[in-house]
């Protein structure tokens, strides 16, 4: 769910067809409701409109089709300040992008602390405390170390 508050957003959803990724994108300004869709960066037609808190509780459906496959992408009202939104292809739900990343596996890292230091600050009274932060992502083994 999103807060009215959040103004202006993106959400994006992939859906493969063969070895074809898609992608649907919607454009949402949660203060002022005004909203546009895009299906592989061209505008859906008549996806521009306004889904403000106003709409009534049933939401707003934009409309679409995807290499003859039928799909929606819904905005809804979730309560008093917020929305929530959702892509249906063939009646199934797309996982959003960002949950995407969230539910993968591959996406898990190791984090050391390989080194501190505490030293005084020049400007003030106060000590400063410096780490080596070492950073594994697991799937790759791909490394980082940063100094904060």
């Amino acid at each position: 769910m999103v807060s009215v508050f959040e103004g202006r957003l993106a959400r994006t959803w992939y859906y493969k067809i063969g070895v074809r990724n898609h992608v649907i994108t919607l454009f949402h300004d949660t203060i002022t409701g005004l909203r546009s869709a895009m299906l592989d960066f061209e505008e859906i037609p008549r996806s521009r409109g306004n889904s403000s808190l106003l709409m009534d509780s049933s939401g707003h459906r934009i409309f679409f089709e995807v290499e003859g496959e039928s799909g929606y992408i819904e905005i809804k009202r979730a309560g008093w300040t917020t929305f929530s939104y959702k892509c249906v292809i063939k009646d199934l739900p797309i996982v959003e992008t960002t949950e995407t990343v969230a539910y993968s596996h591959e996406e898990m890292y190791q984090v050391k602390l390989i080194d501190m230091l505490m030293t005084k600050d020049e400007f003030s009274e106060f000590n400063v405390m410096w780490y080596v932060v070492k950073t594994t992502r697991l799937h790759d083994k791909v490394t980082t170390t940063v100094h904060r």
